[in-house]
């Protein structure tokens, strides 16, 4: 997992989107604290909720 500072983040948004999309996680920081993390979302089933059991209802 690669830790990425918010303001590296945005400065290069479509780099790191491309990195989520082809499957790294990564790790947002924010003054050096670990603030949220985003991941790529797999396969969401009928119900609403995919293998990692986010609801997206």
């Amino acid at each position: 997992m690669k830790e990425v500072n918010v303001t590296e983040l945005r400065n290069n948004l479509p780099a790191y989107l491309g990195m989520v999309t082809a499957g790294e996680d990564l790790l947002l920081t924010s003054r050096g604290k670990k603030i949220a993390r985003l991941d790529h979302l797999v396969a969401v089933c009928w119900r609403g909720v995919d293998r990692r059991g986010y609801n997206f209802k």
